[in-house]
This record gives C-alpha cells, sequence and structure tokens, in this order.
C-alpha cells in the first residue's frame, strides 16, 4: 500500500531534486519533510504560482519518486561521490562532507547553489530569498540530517510538467508547507498508475 507526500516548488534548478546518475536525491532543502518520509512512500513536486504561475488547483507535476533509501548526510557523502559537483556535474547536491572541525559536523562542498559567505545572490535560491550565505543555507539544510534516495522516479521538468485529470489528483497544499500533504493508499495508486503510463513524456525516468 502506497503513501504520497506532496508538495509545491518554487524552484526547480536541478539541484533540490537532483535526478542525475540513475538517482533521484533531496539533499537539500524540505528538511522536514527529509526528517519524517520513509522508505517506501512516495515524494511529489508540484509546480506553483510562484515556479510557473500555476493557480491553485492547476498545479502539474513536476515529478514523482518512490523513496528507497534513508541516509545520513555522512552515509550520502561515502556513498554517491558521483554526486559531488565538479566541473562537468555543476548540479550536484552532494555538498556536505563531513568535518569535525566545523559547526554541525560538515563542511560546505564548493557549489554554484550557495553564495559565498556575505554575498547574497540568485545562485541562493534552494532555500529562500533571505538567505546570504552557505551558512544560512547550511544552517537550513541540516535542520535534518538525512537524505532521501529514490531509485524509482518520474522527473518531467517545469516545461513539460504533467496536467494531472481532477478525479486522480493527490492532496496538495494551496501554499507552502513544511511536511507536504499526504495523500493515503487507497487514493493514491490511480494517480502513480497514471504517471507510470505517461512516463515517455518525462524528461528522464528510472524504473528502479
Amino acid at each position: 500500500m502506497s503513501l504520497l507526500r506532496s508538495y509545491k516548488m518554487t524552484v526547480d534548478s536541478g539541484f533540490a531534486p537532483n535526478y542525475d546518475f540513475g538517482v533521484l536525491t533531496l539533499a537539500t532543502c524540505k528538511p522536514y519533510i527529509r526528517e519524517v518520509a520513509k522508505v517506501g512512500e512516495w515524494i511529489a513536486g508540484f509546480s506553483s504560482k510562484t515556479l510557473d504561475g500555476s493557480e491553485i488547483g492547476k498545479e502539474k507535476l513536476i515529478y514523482l519518486a518512490k523513496i528507497t533509501k534513508r541516509l545520513t548526510f555522512a552515509e550520502y557523502w561515502e556513498s554517491y561521490p558521483q554526486k559531488r559537483p565538479d566541473a562537468t556535474n555543476t548540479q550536484g547536491d552532494n555538498i556536505y562532507e563531513p568535518s569535525a572541525d566545523e559547526p554541525q559536523g560538515f563542511k560546505v562542498f564548493p557549489n554554484k547553489n550557495h553564495p559565498s559567505n556575505g554575498e547574497a545572490g540568485s545562485d541562493c535560491s534552494h532555500n529562500n530569498a533571505g538567505c546570504q550565505s552557505h551558512d544560512d543555507d547550511k544552517t537550513h539544510d541540516l535542520k535534518s540530517l538525512f537524505v532521501l534516495v529514490c531509485e524509482e522516479f518520474y522527473y518531467f521538468g517545469p516545461k513539460n510538467a504533467l496536467s494531472i485529470p481532477e478525479n486522480i489528483r493527490p492532496n496538495l497544499p494551496e501554499r507552502q508547507t513544511c511536511y507536504g500533504e499526504i495523500t493515503e493508499a487507497e487514493d493514491v495508486q490511480n494517480f502513480i498508475d497514471y504517471v507510470k503510463a505517461n512516463k515517455e513524456k518525462c524528461k528522464v525516468y528510472n524504473k528502479g
């Protein structure tokens, strides 16, 4: 039986979630969802007024993913080195390197999605408009020490977001929420089946 947790996305740069290397990961942003979501649950990101002008009730699906692993940041660092950002993988989300000398036990691995300390900028977009530095984003992200790993996922993206028929739309919060909105098992399977039936419209997907 499936449980789905849905939320609205305000930014989709390929960083959070990150869908590279055959696995979709949520390693930054959404700390409260990362803290409570469990292996076996599904997570869905929908469009929003901020992301693409979607009105309430007209949001489209950006991605759907099934959580197959729930790793600590330390475990993620060691298990997915390919997800660390570099010159060829600028959106890599494996950015928290364990370090006993750093506050909270991690240092920020160099990446384009955090501005330098004290310099606000548009790259500081996976968190919120008020962040000013690596430290602001780091404090936000590390409210949960878990990374969600999804080996089965269907990523459509904003330009190719999937419209969902009204009769199978899952529950979705009207506004931004910390924990997302739950749709119980008996009400979600038709939605999941519909997404799978439209997987050819995805920008990228992996059936697990």
